[in-house]
């Protein structure tokens, strides 16, 4: 009886630890898999702001550091018929604040608008950002959106911060940072 008794214990022992280890290893392949979709979502986004920035021959981007704007104006160049440069319909990328979304819009503030989200989830201050007045992340930006631009030059600067939450109310944050040069 006592050997049963010390079976069943050491029995219930590993029973015990086979479960913890089984959660863990749960919980951290769905971290794993959260993350994961989280940092895809932020690259196909900063991907397709990339491309457009890289195919724009105008961009309309006045501030400079340490100023930002969370919206962009370009336009794509078409080509060039009897000696004059012809272009596609003015675009704009920005960010809708109060929806938290990345947009693409034709044509944008006209009859003709067309919007596209490109992504949600964008926190209202960029990662490790702070509305005070400060660079708080420090760099050159002072409170800055979860998207924004700066220009230096023909380089544009762009940053997008994603923010979600799982079931389990934990909070993940991936921000993304590219540079790229306008063809004008």
């Amino acid at each position: 009886l006592l050997e049963l008794l010390i079976a069943t214990a050491i029995f219930g022992l590993v029973l015990a630890n086979v479960t913890m280890v089984s959660r863990t290893s749960q919980e951290a392949y769905r971290t794993g898999a959260f993350m994961g979709l989280l940092e895809e979502q932020a690259e196909q986004t900063m991907d397709r702001i990339e491309m457009a920035v890289m195919s724009s021959e105008h961009v309309d981007l006045a501030p400079a550091a340490p100023l930002f704007a969370s919206a962009i104006d370009y336009e794509r160049s078409l080509g060039v018929e009897d000696g004059q440069m012809i272009f596609d319909d003015p675009e704009r990328i920005e960010l809708e604040l109060g929806l938290g979304e990345v947009a693409w819009l034709q044509n944008p503030q006209t009859a003709q608008e067309r919007r596209v989200v490109w992504t949600r989830h964008v926190p209202e201050y960029m990662q490790d950002e702070e509305p005070n007045a400060v660079d708080d992340n420090g760099n050159g930006l002072v409170d800055e959106s979860g998207l924004s631009f700066d220009m230096e030059g023909k380089q544009v600067s762009i940053r997008l911060t994603l923010r979600r939450e799982d079931s389990k109310a934990r909070v993940y944050t991936r921000m993304i940072e590219a540079r790229v040069t306008c063809r004008n």
